[in-house]
């Protein structure tokens, strides 16, 4: 019996350093998805990392698990790479590199607009070729801090067949937890633009996911003093989205602006009852 739980990838804060023990193909891809789609929701930049699979039958896996993966990877919201590309496949694997790669695809994910980075890693021959699990469980160690350091969630998927009972206790003892199978569809996803800057949202935002969009939102305005926040797809806003929303604007500076395109009659009315004004948010129907 494992020790680690299984997380809410909807409501958990970033930095999680989770894992998932998988029998076979069909639980490797559910997992997959299930993270996929999770993090491109919450407007994170989603890295994956493949063992033996090239990226098209990556990218055709994820659609059969409900990603929109070739508009995502198109947009830069998803990249798929050959896991061995990252740390190399033949000879020691040098986790200083490892973890420097880490560090900068983080970096340059928030300096990209997004939120932050999840990276879901299908470790193969990883374990092997680290040289011994102490040094595998040494790195799993490592990855917990630094991961916590820069906000980046991941999941390592681990194929049963490759390791013995104790050791996959081992590792499970050194992840914060699982990453669940399946999943509820979000309430709400939250997507970057770029013609306009900005964030697309569709679905319903209140208490449960305020804090989701709040930091998508946030990230849009680093280093962008004017940006948008497209509603056509917006079914369902409460007062607390709002509040984000101005809120944020009284940060601005006085030439910044945030739009609200596609505004429906109802989110306009919503504002005036609510009170909410100010120069730089700009209702637009």
């Amino acid at each position: 019996m494992l020790g680690a739980p299984v997380v809410n990838l909807g409501k958990s804060n970033p930095g999680l350093h989770l894992c998932a023990f998988y029998p076979g193909q069909e639980e490797l891809e559910k997992v997959g998805g299930t993270f996929v789609r999770a993090g491109l929701a919450a407007g994170d930049r989603v890295l994956y990392l493949s063992a033996a699979r090239d990226p098209a039958s990556v990218c055709d896996a994820l659609e059969t698990r409900g990603v929109d993966s070739d508009r995502a990877v198109q947009t830069g919201r998803l990249v798929i790479q050959r896991i061995d590309e990252v740390y190399g496949s033949a000879g020691s694997i040098d986790l200083d590199d490892l973890a420097w790669a880490y560090r900068d695809a983080g970096r340059r994910a928030r300096s990209d607009g997004f939120p932050g980075l999840r990276v879901a890693a299908e470790m193969g021959d990883f374990p092997r070729l680290v040289g011994s699990i102490d040094l595998l469980l040494a790195w799993e160690r490592f990855a917990t801090q630094l991961q916590a350091e820069e906000g980046i969630t991941s999941v390592c998927q681990y194929d049963l067949a490759d390791l013995s009972a104790e050791e996959v206790s081992l590792l499970d003892h050194e992840h914060a937890g699982h990453s669940p199978v399946h999943a509820a569809l979000p309430m709400a996803s939250f997507m970057l633009t770029r013609e306009p800057f900005g964030l697309s949202i569709a679905g319903e935002v209140d208490v449960s996911n305020r804090t989701v969009f709040a930091r998508a939102l946030t990230a849009c305005a680093q280093g962008n003093s004017s940006f948008s926040i497209d509603v056509e797809q917006l079914e369902f806003a409460d007062v607390g989205f709002l509040e984000v929303i101005f809120g944020l604007a009284r940060k601005l500076p006085a030439d910044g602006m945030i739009r609200i395109p596609n505004a429906t009659n109802r989110l306009k009315r919503l504002i005036a009852v609510a009170g909410f004004e100010d120069p730089r948010v700009v209702v637009e129907t």
